[in-house]
């Protein structure tokens, strides 16, 4: 894999200083975006999450022109008419120079027909830092291979009042087959493409408890790779799909 780093181009290897804050604690965010073989999707509402971290946070950062560079590590990886993943990072090497941005890109295949099961997570999430996409995700790495583990395809994150927050990769949307509800709560992040849903269909910010669970008929995960897709079934739970909501939302997502 070829990406861009430091003002220059390199392959495979990144060279992180050992006495670094992002080597010894994974301090550093980042965003992923969608290349649909035509355009970057809905980069500008990356960018602004991306930087109102590292801003809140007081890391300091370098810009580029990030439109050209991407065009160019698709270019470099052999990637322009093929679908792919594009991951922006920003990661603190050093406590005193300014954050660089490493751009890279790989080959994503979507599953355009694919359901979601997800598994209740065991261990609730109850942090500020949730509202921001850090590069430390040991949290909800774990709880998606548990997920995995036990046959579901991601965990569905609580906090410690059995307040529902997201997918450990996706946000949640729910409804009772009238109305759509999204989770309540600083303490997730805010999705870009659940406000790009926003453009299609009407959503409530809701309180939702796991209690709250039967009376839905729908539910909807969401993220800026997969678009919006079905969720079948939550713990013994099941819920019935409804296609035609992600088939708008998925196109203002993924085909903008």
């Amino acid at each position: 894999m070829i990406y861009f780093y430091k003002n220059d181009f390199h392959e495979d290897h990144v060279r992180l200083n050992v006495q670094g804050p992002a080597f010894k604690f994974g301090f550093g965010f980042f965003e992923t975006l969608f290349y649909n073989q035509k355009k970057v999707c809905h980069l500008e509402a990356h960018l602004t999450r991306l930087l109102s971290s590292l801003e809140t946070f007081s890391v300091p950062y370098q810009r580029v022109d990030f439109e050209s560079v991407i065009q160019e590590v698709l270019y470099q990886n052999g990637l322009l008419d093929d679908f792919a993943r594009i991951n922006i990072y920003y990661f603190l090497d050093s406590d005193t120079a300014a954050s660089s941005p490493l751009i890279a890109a790989a080959r994503y295949s979507p599953a355009p027909d694919k359901t979601y099961r997800l598994l209740i997570s065991p261990n609730h999430l109850h942090t500020y830092l949730s509202s921001h996409k850090t590069m430390n995700y040991m949290y909800y790495y774990l709880e998606r291979a548990l997920a995995l583990q036990k046959g579901f395809d991601d965990a569905l994150i609580t906090n410690n009042r059995e307040h529902v927050l997201e997918a450990s990769t996706a946000s949640l949307l729910f409804s009772d087959g009238i109305k759509f509800y999204s989770p309540a709560s600083k303490y997730k992040l805010p999705g870009t493409s659940t406000a790009v849903a926003r453009s299609v269909i009407d959503i409530k910010e809701e309180v939702i408890n796991l209690d709250n669970l039967p009376s839905f008929k729908h539910v909807y995960i969401l993220n800026s790779l997969i678009g919006m897709k079905p969720v079948i079934q939550i713990d013994d739970l099941k819920f019935e799909p409804e296609y035609k909501t992600c088939r708008l939302v998925s196109e203002k997502i993924l085909f903008p």
